[in-house]
């Protein structure tokens, strides 16, 4: 913990009333001493073996002189990874006890340990004005023998976590992610879990299965909220997983956190939001739709039987036949309609060139039947399988 605590202890002193009348000749009081803060402890030394509890905890008496009558504030900080917790109490509104707690030497391993536990005591809340002699840095050694511990590993396989469904499933979903914890140190791990607000993840669990060789299996499930409440859409959110030595996730394992992130596919529903209408077209290759004039326009491939083959048509979207179509001779690949619902652009499969045409206007009163009027074909450079192209 590098941030000094604000849940500071705070001591009051309770000043009675003094008799006495109010002096005469104006003169002004003298300042208050300067309250300072004394230590009976700079340096702790402990050990320990891999396969015993931790060391016992230290206490090292404080005491302040001059307190004053104001509230005083006290804060510790750390610098390490051998001391689990370290916290100052108050016996008096002027003395009290440090207690440093130790972790257990097996979550350490074998070697040596240095950490400096840092003590403060203010004025203030936010600790900016310290008392004379304060802050007290307290060194902590730490040594432990026995064996030495692996590093903790873990292993996230290629996550599937794209997620499909459509429109008309109304309950919510579920999908599982899983990994692997590899060297887990007989004091155990912690799994800390989060996930941004607002997302459409509305809950993660784990289910934690030790394996024959030591390992942890972990396995999170994750509830999204149903297709039909978020509608079609492409969207994303992600889980962060935290693997630590410690509750409060201050001492991760190296590596982590890791994010992982879920994709939620919505695709709309046939018989909900459109119709699906067949075709007997053949060799289709590549539909555009031109909102401007809503009209569907498709490509064919070359080589079929068909009168389609290799030609740019125009289908009626509410039965699937060809309204007209012009023929190019070639295999189309790709197309694509100009925002203006001017130009169609056709794209070739089996050479470096595009088709390039206008729309033609129908005739006042008459719906829209033509495809292009006129079709130029246009050297589009080393482009054999096609050309990219606004739709």
């Amino acid at each position: 913990m590098s941030k000094l605590s604000r849940a500071c202890a705070v001591i009051t002193i309770l000043v009675s009333a003094c008799g006495g009348g109010g002096g005469g000749g104006g003169n002004s009081s003298p300042p208050p001493p300067t309250p300072s803060l004394s230590i009976t402890q700079r340096q702790v030394s402990v050990s320990g073996e891999t396969g015993n509890a931790a060391p016992a905890s230290v206490n090292i008496p404080f005491s302040v002189a001059n307190a004053p009558a104001s509230p005083l504030y006290s804060g510790v900080t750390l610098s390490g990874d051998s001391v689990a917790t370290a916290s100052a109490s108050w016996q008096s509104s002027s003395s009290g006890t440090l207690t440093i707690a130790f972790l257990p030497p097996a979550q350490l391993g074998a070697g040596s340990f240095s950490e400096t536990v840092t003590f403060y005591v203010c004025t203030d809340s936010a600790c900016a004005q310290p008392i004379t002699g304060a802050p007290v840095p307290v060194t902590v050694n730490y040594v432990v023998t026995g064996s030495a511990l692996p590093p903790v590993s873990f292993y996230f396989p290629q996550p599937l976590t794209n997620f499909q469904a459509t429109t008309s499933v109304t309950s919510p979903e579920t999908t599982t992610f899983e990994f692997i914890i590899q060297n887990v140190p007989p004091a155990g791990l912690y799994l800390v879990l989060t996930q941004p607000q607002g997302g459409f993840i509305t809950q993660v669990t784990d289910n934690i299965e030790p394996d024959s060789l030591g390992n942890l299996d972990v396995t999170l499930n994750f509830t999204l909220v149903s297709p039909a409440s978020l509608g079609s859409g492409y969207f994303r959110s992600s889980v962060s997983a935290a693997i630590c030595y410690d509750h409060a996730c201050q001492n991760p394992v190296a590596g982590s956190p890791v994010t992982v992130p879920i994709y939620y596919e919505v695709f709309l529903t046939a018989g909900k939001e459109y119709t699906l209408v067949a075709s007997t077209l053949q060799g289709l290759s590549d539909l555009a739709y031109d909102p401007a004039n809503q009209q569907l326009y498709a490509t064919s491939l070359a080589g079929y039987s068909a009168g389609s083959s290799g030609a740019v048509i125009q289908i009626d979207p509410a039965t699937g036949n060809a309204l007209a179509q012009q023929t190019i001779n070639d295999g189309l690949a790709t197309i694509a309609v100009s925002d203006d619902g001017q130009l169609l652009y056709a794209g070739s499969k089996v050479n470096s060139s595009r088709s390039a045409g206008t729309v033609s206007a129908p005739p006042a009163g008459q719906a829209e039947t033509a495809v292009p009027s006129r079709m130029a074909r246009v050297h589009a450079g080393n482009r054999s399988s096609g050309m990219p192209a606004r739709p």
